[in-house]
């Protein structure tokens, strides 16, 4: 039926232009929804190349340390410890921070001589008039002060020394931790000190 042929393709027409409107629609999106994807790859792949660039520099500054801190010990090993004399003026005190991280307070008319770098085996300083040391803990490295003929030895502790040269006695004051105290111009007498505990030599 011409009638009939006539409806049906003018239905199809429209259909197809219906069909047609969607896809257009439909390529908008697509193309909206494709340029998303694309922007979500590209921030991907910066923060992926962010994150393994900051893994190489902090490996490569920790390789740049330990190379560094090798070279440091290794030379300061070799070069031989000098002697530092430091001597303070009357009505002055000074405080000062050995090598180690040995703290020292001295009071007026004090001498202190101590290297430059400490050995391997000890730390030895000698002091003539009064000071007092809070002593950075080293198990491996006891720390020695020497004043007119006294070995103090310490691992860790708090402790005044007033030794005077011109004085007849000299006094150590324990404040906290242990010392052992040996007289070197009576043999192997030694004494050992506790917290708040003082001899006088």
């Amino acid at each position: 039926d011409k009638a009939l042929r006539s409806e049906d393709i003018s239905y199809q027409n429209e259909l197809a232009l219906f069909s047609f409107s969607n896809a257009v629609v439909n390529e908008k999106d697509s193309q909206r929804h494709y340029s998303q994807f694309i922007e979500k790859n590209k921030r991907k792949r910066m923060y992926m190349l962010v994150t393994k660039s900051m893994k190489y520099a902090a490996v490569f500054i920790l390789l740049i340390f330990s190379v560094y801190s090798f070279y440091l010990n290794f030379y300061s090993s070799q070069i031989p410890a000098t002697e530092t004399s430091l001597y303070v003026p009357a009505s002055q005190r000074i405080h000062l921070t050995l090598q180690d991280g040995t703290e020292v307070w001295l009071n007026a008319q004090t001498r202190l001589t101590y290297p430059t770098h400490f050995s391997e085996k000890e730390r030895r300083v000698t002091v003539e008039g009064e000071a007092f040391f809070k002593v950075a803990k080293d198990d491996n490295k006891p720390f020695i002060v020497t004043s007119n003929d006294i070995d103090i030895r310490v691992l860790g502790t708090e402790f005044n020394i007033h030794s005077y040269p011109e004085e007849s006695t000299s006094r150590v004051s324990l404040i906290e931790g242990s010392l052992q105290i040996e007289l070197l111009d009576s043999g192997s007498e030694k004494v050992i000190l506790k917290p708040n505990e003082e001899v006088c030599v």
